[in-house]
């Protein structure tokens, strides 16, 4: 299936009836991270559809998500390597506010990374921001959005997704192989859930290439932890861990997409899986 076609099958599956360009032949690489980052213009997608259309792209082996553009210095790299500010204004990233946090606050508490990296909203360090936390009559601001021309990133209402002009795509960087004695330390490998998609349990599983610490989670596409499957120390070797499609709480989880994380010393990997009820 070519790349057109692809994107035209999932803006079928997410409602819009928008023709989907990228801004740029090829993602751009950050040479400070290995991250590399793409510009998809795909009018009319809600955050929401855009954290799903990222999460099915890939390039180079690496699976994408929606951006999240953590630092001044990546924020700045991204918006001159894509184009400049207004090329791409309006465009989704991968950062959403929540509630539910201890440091919840208006405009700026409460933000998070759908990939849990660090937020700074402050300091020499931190990307540009333009919160406001209004917009036309849009009482509720929770998602984060490229801004006025400028590249600045903004919170905004998934009300107003007919304003949006598409989404930023990060393709993680990929550890290249370490040869010699320390090679089976290089990283943790998590396998694909089995089966997937599922009703009611799956099964994922990990290969852990010396003994330690380890976490996996499932995550929401929203980035909200759902289940903490794994939270151990545990030896070198293949091991399992099963989800039943339950949250904490022991209820059920609604039929979507939804990730696991492992997170093994400064390693961290993300699979997508999909329940169906």
């Amino acid at each position: 299936m070519n790349r057109r076609v692809f994107w035209l099958a999932i803006i079928l599956v997410v409602g819009s009836l928008a023709v989907v360009s990228t801004g740029n032949a090829a993602p751009i690489v950050d040479p400070a991270t290995g991250h590399a980052f793409e510009l998809v213009l795909t009018p009319d997608l809600t955050w929401h559809q855009a954290v799903e259309a990222a999460a099915q792209m890939s390039w180079a082996g690496r699976q994408g998500h929606l951006a999240c553009i953590a630092t001044l210095a990546e924020q700045e790299f991204v918006i001159a390597g894509l184009g400049g500010g207004p090329q791409v204004n309006y465009c989704w990233v991968g950062g959403y506010q929540d509630r539910s946090a201890p440091n919840f606050s208006e405009p700026l508490g409460g933000w998070k990374w759908i990939t849990g990296e660090t937020w700074l909203d402050s300091g020499p360090e931190a990307p540009g921001f333009s919160f406001n936390n209004t917009y036309t009559d849009y009482t509720s601001e929770e998602y984060l959005i490229t801004w006025w021309g400028t590249g600045a990133l903004n919170d905004f209402s998934e009300a107003g997704y007919g304003d949006s002009r598409g989404f930023i795509v990060e393709y993680e960087h990929t550890p290249a192989p370490v040869s010699g004695p320390e090679s089976g330390a290089a990283r943790a490998l998590l396998g694909s859930p089995s089966p997937n998609p599922f009703n009611p349990r799956t099964t994922i599983a990990f290969d852990l290439p010396e003994s330690g610490p380890v976490r996996l989670c499932v995550f929401d596409v929203a980035g909200r932890l759902v289940r903490t499957l794994v939270d151990e120390s545990l030896p070198r070797g293949s091991h399992e861990a099963a989800w039943d499609g339950r949250d904490s709480s022991g209820r059920e989880a609604a039929s979507g997409s939804y990730l696991a994380r492992l997170e093994f010393g400064a390693k961290v990997e993300t699979v997508r899986m999909g329940l169906v009820r």
